[in-house]
């Protein structure tokens, strides 16, 4: 989802409903270096970029205390 400059990935329900799930906001530079994502489950996503010496991952996990 675009949300102007900045580009929104989701990882939760599949009915479009954006409850019980874990986002990530990214502006145009990490959009532009991002190999991919996937969303786990409605808890973890992970997202690959590429920088200009080597890959990095990103794991966002929802953990309520």
């Amino acid at each position: 989802m675009k949300l102007g400059v900045i580009e929104f990935v989701y990882s939760g329900r599949k009915d479009e409903v954006h409850r019980q799930g874990l986002g990530l906001m990214m502006n145009m530079e990490a959009t532009k270096s991002c190999l991919g994502w996937e969303g786990i489950n409605n808890k973890i996503l992970t997202a690959h970029f590429m920088t200009k010496k080597f890959r990095v991952s990103v794991i966002a996990v929802y953990a309520p205390v």
